[in-house]
């Protein structure tokens, strides 16, 4: 019986039928949990982007794929600071497979950038390894006699980009 659950309990029973009567007769019955021990697929994030620029409330908005397996059931987020260790993060307890959402809400985006990873677990406590990481674009604009200096990290994640510069005057 391969369309199973793990972690869920399933209770069977045996059926006999005589041909040709309405004679049946039933075997014992036996229960049995499932388990399991192969992790998931791992995540794969397309794209970390800043939402809004803040000194406590930036956001910064996470688009990722996940696993397929049947018996996922969510996404342990890990988040570093300006090249710093990574630390758990938060958790998503979700068991849909593409297109999923995230917004960090507690970031410092005017002054920190932010590097992200994410890992697939299932019902049954086994964890992904680690997503691809992807890191915000940290921007700094100075301006000078006659001229803006833009400065920028570059994004990390997809290993073919170009840039595009957006200008924006007044509101």
């Amino acid at each position: 019986d391969s369309s199973v659950r793990c972690g869920h309990r399933y209770d069977y029973e045996i059926k006999a039928l005589a041909s040709g009567s309405s004679a049946v007769s039933w075997s014992d019955s036996q229960s049995v949990t499932v388990y399991d021990t192969i992790p998931p697929d791992r995540a794969d994030i397309h794209q970390a982007s800043v939402n809004q620029t803040g000194i406590n409330n930036g956001e910064i908005a996470l688009r990722f794929d996940g696993a397929n397996q049947a018996n996922r059931k969510g996404y342990a987020i890990y988040k570093a600071a300006a090249n710093g260790i990574f630390v758990p993060y938060d958790t998503v307890y979700t068991n849909q497979q593409q297109g999923i959402g995230y917004i960090d809400t507690r970031a410092k985006t005017q002054d920190t950038r932010y590097a992200y990873y994410i890992r697939s677990f299932d019902s049954c406590g086994n964890t992904a390894k680690p997503s691809d990481t992807h890191q915000t674009i940290y921007l700094e604009a100075d301006s000078e006699n006659g001229y803006n200096q833009l400065n920028w990290t570059a994004y990390q994640g997809w290993n073919d980009r170009s840039y595009e510069i957006q200008r924006r005057q007044g509101n």
